[in-house]
């Protein structure tokens, strides 16, 4: 059995590795390579932006649209470019009064 310093100098050790590496959401403490891993699994965090989504296909959407390389919607009709279909609608319904039918792929 560990003496008491021996137990006190390992939790000492432990608090140094992740001295810095706290969750901001769940205020829980992690070592620097398992931070990143934690906040997506368990918080729907961007990695590159750390932007939280309160469900994970929000999160896939975000990294597509805002950090990946779709391409995008483009109005027929001005030729302005939307990163996401609902706002090209949103954008025909109130700039030309144009109704497209709802959100069909």
């Amino acid at each position: 059995m560990p003496s008491f310093n021996a137990e006190l100098t390992q939790l000492g050790q432990n608090l140094t590795e992740n001295a810095g590496n706290w969750c901001h959401w769940c205020r829980l403490q992690f070592k620097a390579e398992e931070l990143e891993e934690h906040k997506v699994k368990a918080h729907n965090v961007c990695t590159r932006c750390q932007r939280a989504f309160s469900r994970r296909p929000a999160l896939i959407r975000h990294k597509e649209t805002v950090h990946g390389t779709r391409k995008g919607f483009g109005c027929d009709v001005c030729n302005h470019r939307f990163k996401r279909k609902d706002a090209l609608i949103r954008h025909k319904r109130l700039r030309h009064h144009i109704e497209t039918g709802g959100m069909q792929s």
